[in-house]
């Protein structure tokens, strides 16, 4: 992490990879549990109480062969409304195109959808959790019933795999976004397109340009995505008009979701999360976090929390010079500043 001096503030930048472990993560809709598959052991789904933050239990699920260990991973993960239930896709390399229907309580398979053509990259319960929602490389999107086990609808027009697939808050709509570059919004009660959201670029020439997630606003009126030119954009549902872009410059954005107000924009990037005012499009504040387990937070005006030995990944450069932090820590470690950024407040001495 270093902290630089520009002629009116300073900011802080990151100046080191972050070493990471090859798991998937959901957070249940209602913020509670998070269901984690760690692909380094390929054998175990962990469900979290994230309010204790202790494991409440763990699944043993099937491994791929070593011959496939390294590609053969849980790319699919969803806990249904009621926290019941899970839905994933198996690990050996035969099964990766189906989805098994988990449940959460006993840890018995309650069913298994088969359908795709090849692996199934993501899934999402219905708000009323009684369908599901597939996104796979073959390039489609299949709606499921998830009571009788079959296909209600196959979706079909990207051009490339699905990266991501979500449901409307009142269920009616599909979204999706892709390899094509493009997202969709879909009527699952014709199994039509209704808009394509086209515009993301790529972030250098020769770069492949694609889609990473995309996600409906709590109401439904808007659309986020994320892409590989490393921008988050916020788009009209009803028009398909882009409303406003983040450029996050230095940090590729894996996926984005809403506040439960639908103000602010969570960004999950490779190395950690940053948080976005959609009404004016500027960044809030950013976490980094780092392999030995440490974090820092940070505001664009360079004021920073820090967990109990995350202040060693700051450094003071001013004119290119690496300054000791002891000299400036009291100045910009100010978890108090911090706090009102995460509200979208700035300090009042700051235009």
């Amino acid at each position: 992490m270093v902290l630089k001096k520009t002629p009116k503030t300073f900011y802080i930048g990151d100046s080191e990879g972050k070493g990471v472990r090859d798991e998937k993560a959901v957070l249940s809709p209602d913020g509670r549990i998070s269901l984690l598959a760690d692909n380094e052991t390929h054998s175990k789904l962990g469900l979290w109480d994230l309010k204790t933050g202790k494991e409440i239990k763990n699944f043993d699920i099937e491994s791929p062969t070593d011959e496939f260990a390294s590609i053969a991973k849980v790319h699919a993960l969803a806990i249904s409304p009621d926290n019941c239930y899970a839905l994933y896709n198996p690990r050996p390399e035969e099964e990766m195109k189906q989805i098994v229907m988990l449940d959460l309580q006993t840890g018995q398979e309650i069913t298994r959808l088969h359908g795709h053509t090849s692996v199934v990259n993501c899934v999402a319960f219905s708000p009323d959790g009684r369908r599901a929602l597939s996104g796979s490389l073959d390039k489609t999107i299949k709606l499921w019933d998830l009571s009788a086990g079959r296909t209600i609808q196959t979706l079909t027009g990207h051009t490339e795999m699905i990266v991501s697939v979500a449901f409307s808050p009142d269920g009616r709509y599909a979204l999706s976004s892709s390899f094509d570059n493009t997202a969709k919004i879909w009527n699952l009660d014709t199994g039509q397109e209704v808009r394509t959201l086209q515009g993301h670029g790529r972030f250098q020439p020769g770069d492949i340009a694609y889609l990473t997630s995309a996600v409906f606003s709590p109401n439904g009126r808007q659309v986020l995505t994320t892409g590989a030119d490393q921008t988050m954009r916020l788009w009209d549902k009803a028009t398909g008009r882009e409303v406003r872009r983040y450029e996050s410059k230095d940090n590729y954005l894996n996926s984005a979701s809403f506040s439960p107000d639908g103000r602010y924009a969570y960004l999950i990037s490779v190395h950690g999360m940053i948080i976005v005012d959609l009404a004016s499009g500027a960044e809030l504040a950013r976490r980094i976090d780092y392999s030995d387990g440490e974090y820092v937070v940070k505001t664009p005006e360079g004021y920073f929390d820090a967990s109990a030995d995350g202040a060693k990944h700051v450094q003071i450069i001013v004119d290119g010079k690496e300054q000791p932090l002891g000299s400036l820590y009291a100045r910009y470690y100010r978890p108090d500043l911090v706090i009102l950024a995460l509200a979208g407040k700035k300090p009042p001495w700051v235009k």
